[in-house]
């Protein structure tokens, strides 16, 4: 959700992710709170809409499995020759003109000028809000809130607890806590504390100092740490069986 909602000016890539432990105490002044949900539960209204139309931009006649995102199609378009670039452009100008054409009759707020020549991007972003607008003002908004709480059910079932005064967060269980730690050390007898912090970001899980601090307490009392100088700064979490 946060890597489409770049309209692709950046690479597909781990976005940043705050999470914490299910155990812990939290404040709306942590990360968990300002970097988690809140910045996904944003953007839940999206889905649909990016999943609808990235699914008409990847009807293609190519004998391939591989699927586009936005950031691949403007990288194709801005390395296409003039013609390939007028070809590009006018086919996804003229998909967007027959989707328009389907549901005018639904939604008479469609502005055929909300884009500019030669803008690929915008023009991407134009197709994305005209279908954003079909959604919000006709009967069609049923399929994509349906499509939006069965996300959302999913991460209430398994990553979200309510803190009350903070709202919904996304936590860790010990379960789960458990999992990515086998998951990130692998085969390996062990790995050092801050490399394996390292393995749960390109995961897509962050969490602060605070958070870190709850976790080696849960390695602690499962007696996976292990301190290779009498500093402390060397640690090392075993493998878990």
């Amino acid at each position: 959700i946060l890597n489409l909602s770049r309209f692709g000016s950046a690479p597909m890539s781990v976005i940043p992710v705050y999470f914490c432990t299910e155990w812990e105490k939290t404040s709306m002044a942590r990360e968990g709170y300002s970097q988690g949900w809140r910045q996904i539960e944003r953007k839940l209204n999206t889905m649909f809409s990016h999943a609808v139309l990235l699914e008409m931009l990847n009807q293609t006649d190519r004998d391939c499995d591989y699927r586009y995102n936005y950031y691949d199609i403007i990288q194709e378009y801005s390395t296409a020759s003039d013609e390939d670039k007028k070809r590009i452009f006018s086919e996804i100008e003229n998909l967007k003109e027959k989707y328009i054409s389907v549901y005018a009759a639904d939604c008479d707020e469609y502005k055929a000028d909300n884009y500019t020549q030669d803008d690929i991007q915008g023009l991407i972003k134009a197709f994305f809000e005209d279908i954003m607008l079909q959604f919000e003002t006709t009967s069609r908004n049923r399929a994509n809130d349906a499509y939006k709480a069965g996300f959302y059910c999913f991460c209430r079932s398994n990553f979200l607890q309510d803190r009350k005064r903070s709202g919904l967060i996304l936590v860790l269980s010990e379960e789960m806590l458990v999992l990515m730690t086998k998951v990130a050390i692998g085969n390996q007898n062990q790995i050092r504390l801050n490399v394996l912090f390292e393995e749960f970001n390109k995961r897509g899980i962050y969490i602060d100092k605070q958070t870190q601090e709850s976790v080696v307490a849960f390695y602690e009392k499962l007696n996976l740490i292990e301190k290779k100088s009498d500093s402390g700064d060397a640690q090392y979490v075993k493998g878990i069986l």
